[in-house]
């Protein structure tokens, strides 16, 4: 285990995953925000397995995810953050 991995993505996965969820149960913060979220979070921890059990970083697996969630996680910090400062 890659002690390393697990607190970059598995952990960071995690926590998008239960501030998502919140997002979404809450009414405060737009809903779209809170399911890309969702799918941010879940893309953090495919990626973390798929590089656990594949070992090998030019896999398209694991390059695939690796664009994904490199797009997806920072445009959805970005919107949180827009949306914490504008007081949504």
């Amino acid at each position: 285990m890659d002690p390393r991995g697990l607190l970059t993505f598995a952990i960071a996965g995690l926590a998008a995953l239960v501030l998502s969820w919140l997002i979404v149960r809450g009414a405060k913060l737009p809903r779209t925000l809170g399911y890309l979220g969702v799918v941010s979070g879940l893309l953090l921890i495919l990626l973390y397995i798929a590089y656990m059990v594949i070992l090998d970083a030019n896999n398209p697996l694991v390059l695939v995810l690796i664009l994904l969630s490199g797009l997806i996680q920072p445009i959805w910090y970005l919107w949180l953050g827009w949306s914490l400062w504008q007081g949504q």
